[in-house]
């Protein structure tokens, strides 16, 4: 009788799972999707310098008589700087993102200026406009963490401290092996199974910062597929195989990774569809082992493969979220239902079937494994998925 692994359990598994990764210094702007390899602190603040939040006139107050008028002495742009120190009553004109000397302590907006025989007069306000050095960011701040995935804005915020490279973790590289002598890479031949779980796996991955290689099928042959493994485990961080894990095939893979003195890590869980999910190590390169069923293969693919790839970058989301669907299911095993997760009323919402409900974000529901009957509204925990 096979010792299924607890769901859950599955996840301390997989999150304990390690790979050693280099890395390279790339320029920003191929950096988006890629993986920090370190903190990175703030070689300058943001702004610079104290600078204009306004079009006016910047003043230093607590030299000035605003009862007399303002001697205009130059005018000053978004991004030019003011190094001459001003003396009593004497006004430069700035633009918005006008640099401010620091003896400006006050910028008056245009709207609360006047002429009056010629003359500019300027009305105190009791606020400065001015936005202070290093107000976003200062100087030494930490702005990026190592495991941190690098997005637009990170993009924008290095450019903004004048970072034009920065070093990254190297791709994780991951080869793909498909088993199966029912299986097709031919979309018009009809007598065979078409290897669809490929693709969708191959599309899943383009979600991380990975580089894919596609090992191709191999038929339901010990020898063959093992001579795959052995030729393949030092070439890849990670090994995907699909296929070859149902009862009925007399758990193929799992006699090749022992007879490759490999270690068997979750040999089936108590859940549904995935019951016959693997996981093992060979060289201590992780090998996740998928269903050949395609619901079984995309839930295990999200849920497993997922789980680990988010958790290198510390990234999983696991939330309680009411269901608007009930079922009935059997006890001692996790349901996981492929979902859209909506907000409804101010509150999130999990649909069960996607053809249901088109606008929404991808989840996947986990119905624990002592509920037997689920109702409407009750509490599940789910994978939010539409980070990726």
């Amino acid at each position: 009788m096979n010792n299924f692994t607890d769901l859950y359990d599955a996840f301390k598994i997989i999150d304990s799972l390690t790979i050693k990764r280099n890395y390279h210094l790339i320029n920003i702007e191929n950096a988006f999707g890629k993986v920090s390899y370190k903190d990175i602190y703030a070689p300058i603040s943001i702004p610079e310098y104290n600078i204009s939040k306004m079009d006016g006139y910047a003043v230093n107050s607590s030299i000035c008589d605003f009862t007399k008028p303002f001697q205009i002495i130059g005018e000053i742009f978004a991004g030019e700087e003011i190094k001459y120190n001003l003396k009593e009553n004497e006004a430069y004109k700035v633009a918005t993102g006008a640099k401010l000397s620091h003896n400006i302590d006050k910028v008056i907006p245009i709207e609360n200026s006047y002429k009056k025989d010629g003359n500019l007069f300027l009305i105190k306000q009791d606020k400065n406009f001015i936005q202070p050095k290093g107000s976003l960011i200062k100087e030494g701040e930490k702005i990026l963490s190592k495991g941190d995935i690098i997005d637009h804005r990170i993009i924008e915020l290095l450019a903004s401290l004048r970072i034009n490279c920065i070093e990254t973790f190297k791709p994780i590289r991951i080869g793909i092996i498909s088993t199966g002598s029912e299986l097709t890479e031919l979309f018009a031949n009809s007598n065979n199974t078409l290897n669809s779980n490929y693709y969708m796996i191959f599309s899943f991955l383009k979600n991380f910062d990975t580089e894919v290689t596609y090992l191709g099928i191999e038929k339901d042959d010990f020898n063959a597929i093992k001579s795959k493994i052995e030729s393949s485990i030092n070439e890849y961080d990670i090994l995907i195989t699909i296929g070859g894990t149902g009862f009925s095939k007399a758990d193929l893979i799992i006699d090749i990774i022992n007879s490759l003195k490999g270690k068997i890590l979750i040999n089936g869980i108590n859940a549904s569809p995935g019951k016959t999910f693997k996981l093992a190590t060979l060289e201590n390169k992780p090998i996740f082992i998928i269903p050949g069923n395609p619901q079984s293969a995309i839930v295990c693919t999200e849920l497993f493969i997922g789980f680990f790839l988010r958790g290198i970058s510390r990234k999983n989301l696991l939330i309680k979220i009411p269901v608007n669907f009930s079922l009935i299911k059997k006890r001692g095993f996790y349901k996981i239902i492929k979902t859209i997760t909506t907000v409804e009323s101010n509150q999130l919402l999990n649909y069960d079937l996607y053809q249901k409900k088109s606008k929404g974000f991808r989840s996947l529901t986990i119905i624990d494994k002592d509920i037997e009957n689920l109702k409407e509204g009750d509490l599940c925990d789910t994978f939010l998925l539409f980070y990726l």
